[in-house]
């Protein structure tokens, strides 16, 4: 199942992050034999538009079928140029904008395996080191920024927890 934003096609936040998070054990450093990660966590920052699969944001409960993709695109090039500057972080940048349910959390996903995700979101979350914030990455669900964060199975980020609840 295509999860990166499978969020869409449920009706709330409940099941929208049960669905967004993954499962499964990993290994001590959570590499396989191969050295590739089998379980990583990484927070997103997603803007839908009218070409998203279900154009209706999580955080405002709006449509978002009035935006065009390229007033999408050039709005998440604005935020991605803020978190580059270190203006503000992808997690702060989430819980302000960001039209998926994880915005709640700054948008951390938890914890997932490959095959969890839709694949160009999975394949860049997979390519990022930890701590490092992708491209735009375009899915079914919208336009992405992403960063991978620490996988720490108690299901805690050891980064922004002077802001969690």
């Amino acid at each position: 199942a295509d999860r990166a934003t499978s969020e869409d096609d449920n009706e709330g936040a409940g099941e929208e992050r049960e669905m967004e998070r993954g499962g499964g054990a990993d290994d001590e450093d959570g590499s396989d034999e191969e050295g590739e990660p089998v379980q990583i966590r990484a927070r997103h920052l997603l803007i839908k538009h009218e070409g998203s699969r279900n154009p209706l944001s999580r955080r405002t409960n709006l449509s978002t079928a009035n935006l065009s993709r390229n007033d999408a695109l050039a709005e998440l090039k604005i935020w991605q140029g803020k978190v580059q500057r270190g203006v503000i972080s992808l997690e702060a940048a989430a819980r302000q904008r960001s039209d998926c349910a994880s915005f709640q959390d700054g948008g951390d996903l938890g914890a997932f395996e490959r095959g969890e995700m839709q694949v160009p979101f999975e394949d860049a979350a997979f390519l990022l080191k930890k701590g490092e914030l992708s491209g735009i990455v375009e899915t079914e669900s919208g336009l992405h920024l992403i960063e991978r964060i620490e996988l720490d199975l108690d299901g805690n980020s050891d980064e922004g927890d002077e802001e969690r609840e």
